[in-house]
């Protein structure tokens, strides 16, 4: 099992939250990954749905720092990426 928030969670859930919303020079992606032989990513993308970062995803923590002091304001989505499918995806909103 798997605690987040004061709630227990089935393990083959995967978790993904994007903290703050809206972010101006920073955000974290909170993430909980279930299978230990897939490949994961995260992919951010802007509104139109052009790829703007990619990343691997690092089985050892389960949050990721992203500075965004180079992303313009604007709405983007935050992906995580099971085997080349979207699993999970959440809206972020960036105002500088």
């Amino acid at each position: 099992m798997f605690t987040l928030n004061n709630s227990i969670l089935n393990e083959s859930v995967e978790i993904l939250s994007v903290v703050p919303n809206p972010a101006k020079d920073f955000f974290r992606i909170n993430y909980y990954l279930t299978d230990q032989l897939a490949e994961y990513k995260f992919r951010i993308l802007d509104f139109k749905g052009n790829l703007i970062e990619e990343l691997a995803c690092n089985r050892n923590s389960s949050f990721l720092d992203m500075t965004i002091t180079n992303y313009p304001s604007g709405l983007y989505f935050v992906s995580l990426v099971k085997n080349g499918a979207i699993r999970k995806a959440q809206r972020l909103i960036i105002i500088k």
